[in-house]
């Protein structure tokens, strides 16, 4: 019965694994591909990137608005230094049309907007949702991301009421291993065969597992004791551990939120500015920065932290034990570059759509898990 307990250790080691504390996940400091990015090759010969730069020639100093702290399409690291999904395409983009950048930072998105309008930069970026109304109001944009939508952010059920439930149920289905196992063993009382392979045998029939070795053979070696150990111990531990790994996900899971419907009487935060906020039937917290937003709700003063797809994906991302994120296919959109001069805002389609045909678009996606 040893296999049992090392199926018992391991089942304890998971949940001591998955009992971990929830804190904030730091962003890399490094870009993803912006150095893949920028070792395609390019064709100097090429008409449309001829003719790109001389769309732009008269623009050589691009003057950029960062809508910062809007993971993954703009984020900055411990120096400053700004990088993310948009940062990485502006740099290939320019580097394309061989113009430079001045990187402005905005901490409000309604004053980058209005700093677009008055001419004081010349293009915004930062997963800047694409609307109507901003259309109207003479916004050209070019675009980024090209399908988003509505997301919940939400969490996991509460570890001590998750763990009894869990414990209740492996000693369940250790025990009805135990006594399947122990009937299958009964009825071969009577084969001409060792304890160890009887044993074996009926293991094998109790959990389907495939047994290499004939249980008729006699031991011969320390090698075939051990060989037989091995075959005996690794279909049920491979089988424990999926079903352990099936009931963790399961039970951690808060089922209760799977759409915006279910929100009601719950506390929901997100980024004041945002369409969001016009789109929830209760009214929600309202934070600057959307990292606080996520900082409430890991510090429970919030149920759940509702924003596009695309941001609230990232930290599912790079904390998948914290997080985990609910499409709500609500408010489908795409995320632009943000431009007022139209000759520049033909550049940039034609920049976007050059990268979209050598595959570079799809490898920005993958580099930041939005493919």
């Amino acid at each position: 019965m040893n296999c049992f307990k090392v199926f018992l250790m391991v089942s304890v080691l998971l949940l001591v694994a998955c009992d971990q504390q929830k804190t904030l996940p730091n962003v890399t400091d490094a870009s993803y591909y912006q150095d893949v990015l920028l070792s395609f090759a390019v064709d100097e010969k090429d008409p449309a990137l001829l003719r790109m730069r001389r769309l732009a020639q008269d623009k050589h100093l691009l003057r950029v608005g960062l809508n910062t702290q809007t993971p993954p399409f703009v984020m900055a690291d411990t120096d400053g230094k700004f990088h993310g999904l948009s940062v990485d395409y502006l740099h290939r983009i320019t580097e394309l049309t061989e113009q430079e950048i001045q990187w402005i930072p905005y901490h409000q998105l309604s004053t980058l907007l209005k700093d677009l309008k008055r001419g004081k930069i010349d293009v915004a970026a930062g997963g800047i949702t694409d609307t109507q109304s901003r259309r109207d109001q003479g916004m050209l944009f070019v675009p980024e991301l090209r399908q988003d939508e509505l997301a919940i952010l939400t969490g996991f059920a509460k570890d001590t009421q998750v763990s009894k439930e869990l414990y209740a149920l492996i000693v369940f289905f250790v025990l009805s291993l135990m006594i399947y196992t122990t009937l299958n063993y009964r009825k071969l009382k009577h084969e001409d065969m060792t304890r160890m392979h009887r044993f074996a045998t009926a293991f094998h029939e109790t959990v389907a597992v495939h047994y290499s070795r004939d249980a008729k053979i006699p031991w011969h070696s320390t090698r075939d004791k051990l060989l037989d150990a091995f075959q005996l111990i690794k279909g049920p531990a491979f089988l424990s551990l999926i079903i352990t790994f099936a009931v963790v996900d399961y039970l951690r899971a808060d089922y209760e939120v799977k759409n915006i419907s279910d929100l009601q009487n719950k506390v929901v935060v997100t980024k004041a500015g945002t369409n969001t906020v016009r789109l929830l039937e209760q009214a929600p917290v309202q934070v600057d920065e959307l990292r606080d937003a996520v900082m409430l709700f890991l510090q429970g003063d919030a149920d759940v932290v509702v924003h596009d797809a695309s941001m609230l994906r990232h930290y599912e991302h790079i904390a998948p034990q914290n997080f985990r994120v609910i499409r709500t296919g609500k408010n489908l959109s795409h995320t632009g570059f943000v431009l007022r001069d139209a000759q520049l805002a033909l550049v940039f389609q034609e920049a976007v759509e050059h990268m979209f045909i050598m595959g570079e678009y799809d490898m920005l996606l993958y580099g930041y898990a939005l493919k």
